[in-house]
């Protein structure tokens, strides 16, 4: 979560890959891991969201799914196949990030959300998600029974307010 990394795809990520996503809505596309990351950040904020997909000229919300590792690489290929016919070899669409650019032309942005603040945030729940105990069934066993016992919970104390309140 190098800041400049950030900088880049947010650039990239508003001035190549959302037009280009806007343009074909009649599909699913799949963005390389640096816009991809952007693109959930946006997405994040659905208000935010949907209204910039409109301000751009999107003919409705740019649809996004996680496809399973097999699929995805065939969406990719799918995908880089239509960005060459946009962007032919000026704009690569995965890029070495061991080198970016120091610094980026000035450019408008075009969605209505701080993209790299929502990044910043995002980060600590990618990091705690990214643990190896996330991964391990008792605790997703544990995890699951404490969301139910607070549902539970919850639900009882809703029953009591409105008993209260007749």
């Amino acid at each position: 979560f190098h800041p400049q990394v950030i900088n880049y795809a947010v650039f990239r990520y508003q001035n190549f890959w959302l037009p280009f996503a806007a343009g074909h809505t009649d599909r699913v596309l799949v963005a390389p891991l640096d816009l991809e990351l952007v693109w959930v950040a946006h997405m994040l904020n659905h208000d935010a969201y949907v209204k910039d997909c409109e301000m751009i000229g999107a003919p409705g919300v740019i649809p996004h799914l996680h496809w399973a590792h097999d699929v995805r690489q065939m969406k990719v290929d799918e995908t880089k196949s239509l960005w060459e016919l946009k962007y032919n070899d000026e704009v690569p669409l995965v890029i070495d990030h061991k080198r970016y650019p120091e610094a980026i032309m000035n450019y408008e942005p075009v969605v209505s959300v701080d993209l790299k603040e929502a990044i910043l945030k995002y980060r600590d729940f990618i990091h705690q998600t990214s643990l190896p105990h996330y991964k391990d069934p008792k605790f997703l066993l544990a995890a699951i029974r404490t969301y139910i016992a607070h549902a539970v919970n919850s639900n009882s104390k809703k029953k009591k307010n409105s008993q209260k309140n007749k």
